[in-house]
């Protein structure tokens, strides 16, 4: 089966994960932030373990949390949100 480009019953494991990492985004149901970063850090976290760093990085997560409504909550961390707030930043964490 061929997925963006990429033949992916194919790939090893490292592969298989690099692709997950770059082309699947994941919103789980109980959202899985991690409580002691921001919400702003808990969005960047992706890009930074996909290498993207910088301005790039922080631009992108802007934007993600503008879009999503939760620019009021971009230092905020994860334990004082609502649910729907929660899942929001789960959304922007996964695109």
């Amino acid at each position: 089966m061929t997925v963006a480009g990429a033949r992916v019953e194919s790939l090893g494991e490292a592969a298989s994960a690099r692709f997950r990492r770059a082309h699947v985004g994941l919103v789980f149901q109980f959202f899985n932030l991690l409580d002691d970063l921001t919400v702003l850090d808990n969005v960047l976290l992706p890009a930074r373990l996909a290498g993207t760093l910088g301005r790039a990085a922080g631009e992108h997560a802007t934007r993600l949390v503008d879009t999503l409504g939760i620019t009021r909550h971009a230092n905020a961390y994860p334990g004082r949100l609502s649910g729907g707030e929660r899942q929001r930043v789960a959304v922007a964490r996964a695109a």
